[in-house]
């Protein structure tokens, strides 16, 4: 039992069944069904599943199924709570804080989120045991800051196609993400450093 227990947490299988509904949707062409809008509150739940083109999915879905099995294989409860957390709070930001955008699609809200989490992970557990390894998370979080400056001023996307009015990059949604992610982050910091003082 315990040996079928350990193999069940070493297959993320969650990253898995998300990264197949999301292909189906768009398999299907059920993406404008389940996209965000002004007016559609289920969109909100289901946003993050559907996607405007196939280089969309590339970028977007492709980047979530890397990070997310780097964070789901390092902490199954800690990935959730970072899913979770974002896929409730980016669409409620996006309305609250963006109203005039009218449609939003695409995972890479939660790809900030999952990459926050790992990296500030990473910056601040090893910033003693491998400085080098610290360091480097914390430039690339300032290359994604970088990005998200890019894609706000520019209103292009600097990874997936977003030529011809396919789609407009909302940065919004990662700055939330990465918010969240950077929380989660912290959140899963404190209880070790309280054991560690004990």
């Amino acid at each position: 039992m315990n040996t079928t227990r350990h193999t069940h947490d070493r297959i993320p299988w969650i990253t898995a069944l998300i990264v197949g509904i999301s292909v189906a949707i768009h398999l299907c062409g059920l993406d404008d069904t389940f996209e965000y809008r002004r007016g559609h509150w289920l969109g909100m739940a289901t946003c993050h599943l559907s996607h405007y083109s196939w280089s969309h999915i590339a970028w977007s879905l492709g980047t979530f199924a890397l990070l997310g099995t780097v964070c789901e294989l390092r902490g199954r409860g800690r990935f959730c709570l970072c899913l979770v957390c974002g896929a409730a709070t980016i669409p409620v930001g996006l309305s609250l804080f963006q109203p005039s955008l009218l449609h939003y699609r695409g995972i890479s809200g939660i790809d900030s989120a999952l990459f926050f989490l790992l990296a500030v992970e990473i910056a601040v557990r090893e910033r003693f045991d491998c400085p080098g390894l610290s360091r480097g998370a914390f430039v690339l979080m300032c290359a994604f800051a970088s990005k998200v400056l890019f894609e706000h001023f520019t209103r292009s996307a600097v990874f997936a196609d977003s030529s011809g009015g396919a789609f407009v990059p909302a940065p919004l949604s990662h700055l939330i993400g990465a918010a969240v992610g950077a929380v989660s982050a912290m959140r899963v910091q404190l209880p070790c450093r309280a054991e560690a003082s004990l």
